[in-house]
């Protein structure tokens, strides 16, 4: 089912993903003319409005996330190499080998990046790999950091020397080097208690680090699934 959703700007509607409660998926049209509404079916348009606003009551938006597994225990020279993982459901994965390494690189929709990260998990665990590592790493240089945050190079600068706003996290690795490293989790958390970014950022950045780490130490999934459950419901403190 295809839709114009009806309530645009400017004359052109958004562009967005959304799910219905019965599974189906919806892809709203992009910058359609919002006269379509209109003109000759002027009489029926609110009628239309009110229908569609009461079935857009229990939407969901899709966002696309993605990320990254670095996996071992499979032969990427394999004939069933690609197979298996299509077969496990990372069909929305491309897979790629990087230094030597398997990277198995996802564009997963989900309503959430948590719920698209430990879907995909289970994905590739599917497949008969062993997860190694997971990226985007949960440690971070300046120019990932105005990355992420979508700033510019200069304000992160900025920050870092105390210019401009005060309490920035000093590094955490790397420290002795021109180039060092900081935690994700701290920087996100800085950006978003003093209005930088949306709080969807920093729950990112908790993510990355709970299932990093959780990786490395091979913790059962189920179990860093709940660690990040309740550092998810932890109020946002300076």
């Amino acid at each position: 089912m295809r839709f114009a959703f009806l309530k645009a700007r400017d004359g052109v509607s958004k562009t967005a993903t959304v799910t219905l409660g019965l599974g189906s998926i919806v892809h709203m049209l992009t910058e359609v003319d919002a006269g379509c509404l209109s003109g000759g079916h002027r009489k029926t348009q609110k009628p239309m409005q009110k229908r569609l606003g009461r079935l857009l009551k229990n939407v969901i938006v899709m966002e696309t996330h993605s990320f990254t597994f670095i996996v071992s225990g499979v032969d990427p020279h394999a004939d069933d190499f690609e197979d298996r993982f299509f077969e496990a459901g990372c069909d929305d994965a491309t897979l790629a080998l990087m230094h030597g390494a398997v990277a198995v690189c996802f564009d997963r929709m989900d309503k959430t990046y948590d719920s698209a990260v430990f879907s995909a998990h289970g994905n590739v665990i599917a497949a008969g790999a062993e997860i190694k590592r997971f990226e985007p790493d949960y440690l971070v240089n300046a120019a990932d950091i105005a990355t992420r945050s979508g700033l510019t190079k200069a304000a992160i600068s900025n920050y870092e020397k105390g210019t401009r706003g005060q309490g920035f996290p000093q590094p955490f690795a790397r420290v002795t080097t021109s180039s060092p490293l900081w935690d994700w989790v701290e920087v996100a958390k800085w950006l978003y208690l003093n209005g930088k970014t949306e709080i969807t950022t920093y729950h990112e950045a908790l993510v990355t680090r709970y299932v990093n780490f959780g990786v490395q130490i091979k913790e059962p999934i189920a179990e860093t699934q709940r660690k990040l459950k309740t550092a998810l419901l932890e109020p946002v403190l300076a």
